[in-house]
């Protein structure tokens, strides 16, 4: 399952980027909430958070979920925890969190030839040729704070049906089951949309 729904853009403060890139990095950490009330839970193989600056957009994904309604529930209540301050942020995991995230920064550039992409890829999304340098800095300068608000702002929205877009593949015998108990179906823009192998084909246009 995979849900997506509007974040941060390129054109956007660095600091709404910086500050969604930390609470993803915190949410997703090897052993938080995430890992263990899902993965360790036995909903779903995987569970992840990821932003899209470039297009704008930040996503929830479930790999192998043997309860995907049940780990929608689980997240969403994890995200609305932080949201609406009954979870506090855990301080060590958090500094943890934006170390690792300007780690992994600096690490997509160590060598000459990750540099030079780097640099090509900012000059054709019009970007200023230190912009990574820079969302280091900002990374470093994310509160918890900052962190609380782009869960509240980006991060919560993905779990309400009427902002977030749902795509779901599942066995044919649980598609009606899904229908009824995975959407709030009052919040939708539009009834669900239902492909299988042959409609899928005709709309890709090949076998």
């Amino acid at each position: 399952m995979n849900r997506c729904a509007l974040g941060p853009s390129v054109d956007d403060p660095l600091k709404w980027s910086a500050s969604l890139a930390v609470a993803l990095e915190y949410l997703n950490a090897l052993e938080g909430d995430f890992w263990n009330k899902i993965r360790g839970a036995g909903l779903a193989y995987g569970a992840s958070l990821r932003a899209d600056v470039t297009n704008g957009l930040i996503y929830f994904g479930l790999y192998k979920a043997a309860s995907p309604r049940e780990a929608l529930a689980a997240a969403k209540k994890i995200v609305e925890g932080y949201a609406d301050g009954s979870t506090p942020i855990r301080s060590d995991d958090f500094s943890n969190a934006r170390g690792s995230l300007a780690s992994g920064l600096v690490e997509s550039e160590k060598t000459r030839s990750q540099a030079l992409f780097g640099a090509w890829r900012r000059s054709l999304l019009d970007q200023p040729p230190d912009r990574n340098r820079q969302l280091i800095q900002a990374v470093g300068d994310v509160t918890e704070s900052d962190a609380l608000d782009a869960i509240r702002t980006w991060v919560a929205p993905l779990f309400d049906d009427a902002c977030a877009c749902t795509a779901l593949t599942c066995a044919p015998a649980k598609l009606e089951g899904f229908k009824a108990t995975l959407l709030d179906v009052m919040r939708l823009s539009g009834p669900p949309e239902v492909y299988d192998d042959n409609s899928l084909e005709a709309l890709v246009g090949r076998a």
